[in-house]
């Protein structure tokens, strides 16, 4: 839970105005990486342990844009955020063909391609739709043309 309080509450929402939705979840996945570099070195953590950290660095940062779009189109929830994150670890206790090489490059690709229709769909700046113009009815009034 406390990760996302300070990867989506502080960090994404410091940088984003910046340089927008794709490049702060970019930024926050990057970090968000690194932040899991020492569990490479504990034999206890099957998970990391005698795996590749390409590969959770490049998950790292397409679930960040992922999580991003979430907490984003919540008007910043951060349970929002923390939920999916929650969901995504305990997929990967669920799903154990996903440490499998074959199991991981093909969810890698899945991944990267639903990264890639979201922003595609709601574009890199905010990843959200903007909403269609329409007439201003904030001053109409019944009975008025």
């Amino acid at each position: 839970m406390q990760e996302e309080a300070g990867w989506r509450g502080v960090l994404t929402d410091n940088v984003q105005p910046r340089i927008g939705a794709l490049g702060a979840s970019l930024i926050v996945g990057a970090v968000w990486g690194l932040w899991h570099l020492p569990l490479f070195c504990i034999p206890r953590q099957d998970i990391y342990c005698n795996q590749r950290t390409w590969g959770l660095v490049i998950c790292t940062k397409l679930l960040s844009v992922l999580i991003t779009w979430v907490y984003t189109n919540t008007r910043s929830s951060l349970f929002a955020a923390i939920l999916m994150h929650a969901s995504w670890n305990r997929s990967n206790d669920l799903f154990t063909g996903l440490h499998s090489n074959t199991g991981g490059s093909a969810f890698l690709v899945r991944l990267a391609t639903t990264v890639a229709l979201v922003v595609a769909t709601f574009g890199p700046g905010k990843l959200m739709r903007t909403r269609a113009k329409g007439p201003d009815l904030s001053t109409w009034r019944p009975g008025r043309v």
